[in-house]
């Protein structure tokens, strides 16, 4: 199993999420860790966009359901877009 769940949305889209989006971010259900460990920085947007190497105000565009603060957090049920109208990811190296 990967560590980071993306790519492909494997759950409905944030409210107001846009249509037109390449590639996708899966919030953590983080009740379901295998390991009770504490995964709560998964679902920060902080993290998403570090790891994505994307910009928080792109990343607050394509999901305009996120707040734009440090408080941001990914709701569990959604799958959050990553790379919007104008970025193409690309997988490797």
């Amino acid at each position: 199993m990967s560590l980071i769940p993306w790519k492909q949305a494997t759950k409905p889209p944030a409210p107001g999420t846009v249509s037109d989006c390449t590639a996708w971010y899966n919030a953590w259900d983080l009740k379901n860790a295998e390991d009770g460990s504490d995964m709560s920085s998964l679902n920060k947007c902080l993290f998403v966009v570090s790891i994505e190497e994307i910009n928080m105000e792109e990343f607050i565009a394509w999901n305009p359901s996120l707040k734009d603060d440090w408080t941001c957090r990914l709701e569990p049920l959604y799958s959050y877009c990553v790379a919007g109208p104008g970025l193409t990811m690309t997988v490797g190296g």
